[in-house]
């Protein structure tokens, strides 16, 4: 990873494993330290979506939240969201100490997006010492559709409209909800004078719960994100995002194949050409502005 971005002259963005020992953590930055460029800066994080529930990091945090009698005993998110909080400063205060300081750091804690300021103000950041010791608050303001037996529309319902109709929903119903995400967030980071970054970001048609293995629903997700207009619905993202005052945004992914998982990539292979791919000939022009 340190190779890649000494070549790309591209700033790494570390998330540390949440079971990381001490002596990991300072390994990881003896090494980062000793190998990255000087004028690269480090983003350092702890784990990936500690707030989710489907990730064995959640169920490590909220477990050490238990034995340290953080939070509730019967809420053991919170307990998780508050070791989240300690071990954070923890792994900052070793990439200080190995780098003498903080100025090529940039120390990110994350959480849901769609939280609300609860999450992100009262659990994490208005813990004592914990915004001062960060630089950035980082969220996954997805365009989110997600597609199941009880969503609305339903996975059932979803998978019979056009590719017209899926994206005027996604238009006027899920991308004013992201964005609407996107202002509290920042309203937060701004109270504790942070940076507000997507660690991740972009459209989320996808079926859930069963709406996954819907072929037609599959189908039109597919298309929908081929479509001219989802490159159109980009760059509106994209202007919401930056009028909003977020500073850097994460696209999930550069490449991947679409499947009933969900259309993640900007391009569907390395071949393909911007001509080819809505997604990314938008996120490239927006750039190039």
């Amino acid at each position: 990873m340190i190779d890649l971005c000494n070549r790309l002259q591209a700033n790494p963005w570390f998330c540390l494993p949440h079971e990381a020992t001490d002596d990991y953590v300072r390994q990881f930055a003896l090494a980062t330290k000793t190998l990255l460029k000087p004028g690269l800066k480090v983003y350092v994080e702890y784990s990936n979506e500690v707030w989710n529930g489907m990730f064995p990091q959640h169920q490590y945090a909220a477990r050490r939240g238990k034995e340290l009698s953080l939070g509730a005993p019967e809420r053991p998110w919170e307990g998780a969201a508050l070791f989240h909080a300690r071990r954070s400063l923890e792994i900052f205060r070793i990439w200080e100490d190995v780098f003498g300081g903080k100025d090529r750091l940039v120390r990110v804690i994350s959480w849901q997006a769609a939280s609300g300021d609860y999450w992100t103000d009262k659990m994490l950041l208005g813990q004592e010492g914990v915004a001062k010791n960060c630089d950035a608050l980082a969220i996954a303001p997805y365009i989110s559709m997600l597609l199941g037996p009880n969503s609305k529309p339903n996975a059932t319902e979803a998978a019979s409209w056009s590719i017209e109709r899926i994206l005027d929903f996604a238009e006027t119903n899920a991308l004013p909800e992201s964005l609407r995400w996107i202002k509290t967030q920042k309203a937060v980071a701004d109270k504790y004078g942070l940076k507000l970054l997507a660690y991740e970001a972009g459209q989320h048609l996808v079926g859930v719960g069963g709406g996954e293995n819907n072929e037609a629903l599959t189908k039109v997700l597919i298309e929908a994100n081929r479509h001219p207009r989802m490159g159109q619905l980009y760059a509106k993202y994209l202007d919401g995002w930056r009028d909003a005052g977020g500073d850097l945004c994460c696209l999930f992914s550069s490449v991947a194949n679409p499947s009933k998982w969900g259309s993640w990539g900007l391009l569907e292979h390395a071949q393909q050409t911007a001509a080819d791919s809505p997604k990314f000939k938008a996120v490239m022009e927006w750039q190039g502005r």
